[in-house]
């Protein structure tokens, strides 16, 4: 709040650019636009912070700071989809699989271990869950069904 007692509104806007195929999956799975709330973001606000530091970087000019403004905005890019995924904005998804406890364990073994002959059942003891409460998790979460993401 500014002393006349006016509320300050601060915006920050920006877009990312990503060449590499292997982000598809990810970038098809978010919304046009996402917008994260001031309020709403997490007790530590680290997405509030990284602007914060990038905002710096560019007021002070000094040496280098194009290029560690190019890695603050891939944290600031990781943060918020971490942030759009726990607070509710994201609701399904590969974000939010990934996000999820379990979900995110057998999404983590298929990429990890993408040689193995993964199953259902080899999937679901990964995630520690029955292979239907699994089966059925995944559909609703990713959007289809595990062996259609294999």
């Amino acid at each position: 709040m500014s002393n006349d007692g006016d509320t300050t509104t601060r915006m920050v806007c920006g877009f990312f650019e990503f060449s590499s195929p292997a982000l598809l999956p990810v970038l098809k799975a978010l919304p046009e636009v996402v917008l994260l709330e001031a309020a709403k973001n997490s007790v530590d606000d680290r997405a509030g912070r990284l602007v914060d530091m990038m905002l710096e970087e560019l007021r002070n000019d000094s040496s280098g700071a194009y290029a560690a403004i190019d890695q603050m905005a891939s944290l600031l890019f990781i943060q918020v989809l971490r942030e759009a995924a726990t607070s509710g904005t994201l609701t399904t998804g590969l974000i939010v699989a990934l996000s999820d406890p379990h979900l995110g364990r057998a999404l983590i073994a298929i990429h990890t271990g993408p040689e193995e002959s993964w199953t259902v059942d080899s999937l679901a003891s990964r995630a520690a869950m029955s292979r239907s409460s699994f089966s059925s998790r995944f559909a609703d979460v990713v959007g289809y069904s595990p062996m259609k993401y294999l």
